[in-house]
């Protein structure tokens, strides 16, 4: 079953790639060749048939440690046996969330099946429309086309992500789903499997040529969704941008047994997965993606050392001196000035604003121990708009929230956000009426008439909050 074997042998192999024990290898080799062997019988189950991207992400990172032909064999099995994933995301058109509860029973009876030998048109559509099912059908077209080579595969998260992101895209990065879909009102929730899920899909699609769309929106989902997902676990497994704080798990349901563990385990793979792709190699150098802080231990090239970041520095220790390209990501949301020092010499490569697609720095130079490298970030605030004309406030990649108590949410934005001693303000104003229920307002009211004296308010970074205001009706004034 998907998450026995093929769970163990993902486990195993994180346990080679830490320790380099062969013995590993030998027993996942053993396991590849009783899937090979008992394919016929297999094929039709869940992990392979609808989600095969744990699969396929198992047995490309297998292949490139071992070079097994027999890996390559398995590779093109699941390509046969898969649903066409690729023309489903190519091809997907869904703007509006499907009817709640016709839709709850058919997931439900799909998603109880042992097998799925037969999938036709609704039954897709329903499938495609399961946020965690579609994340992990992205990560599936990475893993895939790093494999093939296939061009239609390289593409096909590109432009399921446009579509979906301009329909159902959470500003917190991701998008809504209450297990399905929600779209891109400012009241849907969002699950937090579905968010584990869109982080791994965008760290597997960046993998292929450094896709920068994808970086871009991996950097929003950990800075923001991820990090309000885990930093409230306990909490249930419904997250809103808009709430009291006393409506989480509203509105959410999850057809399979055992869902508050299996999210857990979701959103514990997505945070490994997060930390471990924060620094990586490559071809042409040491990848830094975002910084965490931590310590990260770089081979590379015959070189080794140890990065030490606290999120805005990163120092570096090594035994010897080494060449090698450093290359900084910095996301569409931010802009900042990078100064690196060796010893008492100091370069500044100015603030870039990267365009609308960010941009990877690279620095290559001669590095020695105890150089350091800094992120000077501009407090530079963004601000987005979003659907029934609101908006909400971004400084470089943290997404901005008014902390609020349960009486007091209802405000609009009247005027441009400013920044004072380091802290981001909004002018806000009452307004009438922006209903709630359960906890949750509803979507925000279309250029409301604010009243009274304008409120200069503070924002809170998004993962800091329970009960916020995310995104805000703009006042009918200014538009």
């Amino acid at each position: 079953a998907r998450d026995t074997q093929l769970g163990a042998a993902r486990a195993a192999l994180a346990v080679y790639e830490y320790s380099a024990n062969r013995d590993v290898l030998k027993r996942l080799a053993q396991w590849c060749r009783w899937l090979e062997t008992e394919w016929e019988s297999l094929a039709a189950r869940r992990w392979i048939r609808i989600q095969p991207a744990d699969l396929m992400d198992f047995l490309t990172r297998f292949y490139r440690i071992t070079g097994l032909k027999a890996v390559l064999r398995l590779c093109s099995r699941v390509r046969s046996a898969a649903v066409d994933w690729t023309t489903a995301l190519h091809r997907f058109r869904q703007r509006n969330p499907l009817d709640a509860e016709e839709a709850e029973r058919e997931i439900r009876r799909l998603l109880a099946q042992e097998e799925y030998r037969e999938v036709d048109f609704f039954q897709m559509q329903y499938l495609s429309n399961d946020a965690e099912i579609l994340a992990d059908a992205v990560r599936y077209t990475a893993c895939a086309a790093a494999y093939s080579g296939n061009g239609q595969e390289l593409t096909a998260g590109q432009k399921g992500w446009e579509y979906l992101r301009k329909y159902h895209g959470a500003v917190c990065g991701g998008t809504t789903a209450n297990i399905l879909l929600g779209g891109n009102g400012s009241s849907q929730g969002i699950h937090a499997a579905a968010t584990a899920a869109w982080a791994e899909a965008m760290i597997a699609q960046s993998l292929n040529g450094k896709n920068i769309w994808a970086m871009n929106a991996l950097v929003r989902i950990v800075y923001n969704a991820l990090a309000d997902c885990l930093k409230h676990s306990e909490e249930g497994a419904f997250r809103h941008v808009n709430t009291t704080g006393t409506g989480e798990g509203a509105g959410c349901f999850d057809p399979e047994p055992a869902a508050e563990i299996r999210t857990a385990a979701r959103l514990a793979r997505a945070a490994a997965a997060v930390w471990q792709h924060a620094v990586c190699t490559g071809p042409d150098g040491v990848y830094i993606n975002y910084l965490l802080p931590g310590r990260y231990y770089v081979s590379a090239l015959g070189q080794s050392a140890v990065f030490q970041t606290d999120g805005s520095t990163l120092h570096i220790r090594c035994r010897s001196a080494f060449e090698m390209s450093l290359n900084l990501f910095r996301a569409e949301t931010e802009t900042a000035e990078i100064s690196v020092h060796s010893g008492e010499k100091e370069d500044t490569l100015p603030p870039d604003e990267g365009g609308e697609q960010g941009v990877y720095v690279r620095i290559r130079k001669v590095w020695d121990n105890l150089d350091t490298v800094a992120l000077h970030q501009e407090n530079r605030i963004y601000t987005e708009s979003t659907a029934h004309q609101g908006v909400c406030v971004m400084i470089r990649n943290r997404l901005m929230s008014l902390n609020i108590t349960e009486a007091e949410y209802r405000y609009a934005v009247c005027g441009d956000p400013q920044m004072k001693n380091g802290q981001v303000f909004v002018p806000l104003k009452r307004i009438p009426r922006w209903p709630a229920r359960g906890g949750i307002p509803a979507d925000i009211p279309v250029l409301p008439t604010g009243t009274g004296e304008v409120f200069l308010t503070p924002l809170t970074p998004y993962a800091n909050t329970k009960g916020r205001i995310t995104v805000f009706p703009r006042e009918g004034g200014y538009v």
